[in-house]
């Protein structure tokens, strides 16, 4: 069994459909769901536990029903958390104790940069575990039934996140059919400056900005333009990939 998958939920009727998605994945990896709300009542640090909680209204209820909601129709294994404080705290926290397969966040900003700043942008960037932000999941589900095979664009560099990312979409490549491209945007100039060498003698138009770039596929390789070349990486992104489109599993 894999580790658990954490999705946090605010228990409002618009985050049921990315519940689905987070407990259709657990599913699917024959991993537990940690279903956890985060009260943010000033009194929940003290009551929660105690023969006082009811003064928190139904939240632990209607966390136990959203459980059992998603045990009947999805058929995973849910174990709820009820905390209290900070949202990104709480999260973070607990997917570091669970040593979770994945944090999963839901977002309704409309990406871009509404998205900075939001709880799960923080989240994001404060997790030790793989963050999985949620904003449209119909293509999700459809993938998790079955229905369509999951597109993946990966952006690779030599760091460790990089190798991080794409160990990750190994394995959502073992839950179902995936499609994967895996990006590398190079600057020569910059490259030659990290390793102390000389700037290169000739650089594009786009590289004297420090933003030159190569590009290939994980399955089809480099795109050949008319003149053979092989095309920088912000044509075959833009080609690839409408503009403003979320990073990430989609």
């Amino acid at each position: 069994m894999a580790s658990s998958i954490v999705f946090g939920t605010t228990l409002k009727s618009d985050c049921q459909p990315l519940a689905d998605v987070a407990a259709l994945l657990a599913e699917r990896m024959n991993a537990p769901l940690r279903l956890v709300h985060v009260s943010e009542d000033p009194r929940a640090p003290i009551v929660l536990g105690t023969d006082e909680e009811h003064i928190l209204g139904r939240v632990r209820a209607e966390l136990d029903e959203e459980a059992e909601r998603l045990r009947t129709t999805t058929g995973a294994e849910v174990h709820v958390h009820l905390a209290a404080g900070s949202v990104v705290d709480a999260l973070v926290s607990v997917a570091r104790f669970e040593m979770a397969t994945a944090l999963v966040l839901g977002d309704s900003s409309t990406g871009g940069r509404a998205f900075l700043g939001t709880t799960a942008e923080r989240a994001a960037r404060q997790s030790t575990v793989p963050a999985l932000t949620l904003r449209a999941p119909g293509r999700l589900l459809s993938w998790l039934r079955g229905e369509r095979p999951l597109r993946l664009l990966v952006g690779a560099d030599l760091g460790r996140a990089s190798e991080a990312a794409r160990g990750f979409a190994s394995t959502l490549g073992a839950v179902g059919p995936i499609e994967v491209e895996v990006v590398l945007v190079a600057s020569p100039a910059e490259v030659h400056e990290r390793l102390g060498l000389r700037p290169p003698e000739r650089a594009s138009p786009v590289d004297r900005g420090r933003g030159g770039a190569c590009a290939r596929s994980a399955t089809h390789g480099p795109t050949e333009r008319d003149d053979g070349q092989t095309p920088c990486a912000c044509r075959a992104w833009k080609r690839g990939r409408p503009s403003g489109e979320p990073r990430g599993p989609r």
